[in-house]
Parts: C-alpha cells; structure tokens; sequence
C-alpha cells in the first residue's frame, strides 16, 4: 500500500517467469468490497473536495442525478467554471463555497484535510471520514 494506504502498488516486468495461479485472498476480498454498502453523505449542504477521479467517481455514485452533492472544488483554475462527467456537478474554486451555501466539504484525498480545513472559507467545515 501506499500513499496513506489509499493504493495497493504492483510493479512487474515482462519476463520468462511464469505468473503464479494462486491469487490468495483477493477474490475473497474483491466480493467482500463489492458487497460493501456506500457511505452515507454527511448532513448539509454538501460539496466534495476534488474533482479528479475519486470526487468524479464517488459523485457518479452517490448522486448521479446532482441532487444531493451541490458541487466539487477544485484548486486547479482550468477546471474550474467546468462539470463533472456524468454527473453534470459543477466544479468550482474554494472561494465559491460560500456564496453556493455550502456547508461541509468531504475531502476525496484525506491525507489533505489539514490542508483542506486550512482553506475552508468561514462557515464550511470539514467532513471526516469514517474507518
């Protein structure tokens, strides 16, 4: 695992070396994830911080039709202005946050959130995430 433990890392290379057949416990952890519910949004008015691949995934997710999530920040200025694929979220700069009423921001990468809470605008609080 890396990255605070948000990624397992594989590296390999092409070679002679047959690859083993025995896959241990992944399929048994793979089905075990799949049946895991989704996470319960925290309560109020709602934006996710960043809108890379995990904010665009987890808002496809749980809110498809852009009624519960009202946006996603981003700090990179080109995408902001922007929507989210599939969704349809806005995207927007940590300084909207207030203006759009938004209440809580979830970070997508909680190894940010002291960076995160430290750019909050006043009246938007962190959400943490739950084990």
């Amino acid at each position: 695992q890396v990255f605070d433990g948000q990624y397992l890392w594989l590296e390999a290379r092409p070679g002679a070396q047959p690859v083993a057949d025995d896959a241990g416990d992944t399929p048994a952890l793979a089905h075990a994830f799949a049946q895991t519910p989704l996470p319960t949004l925290p309560p109020g008015r709602l934006a996710l911080w960043g809108a890379g691949a995990k904010g665009a995934t987890l808002a496809a997710l749980l809110d498809p039709d852009a009624t519960k999530i009202d946006c996603l920040v981003d700090i990179n200025p080109a995408t902001q202005g922007r929507f989210v694929a599939v969704s349809g979220h806005p995207i927007v700069a940590p300084s909207a946050l207030a203006a759009r009423g938004v209440q809580v921001a979830l970070p997508m990468n909680p190894a940010y959130a002291a960076e995160i809470a430290a750019a909050l605008p006043p009246g938007v609080r962190l959400a943490e995430w739950a084990d």
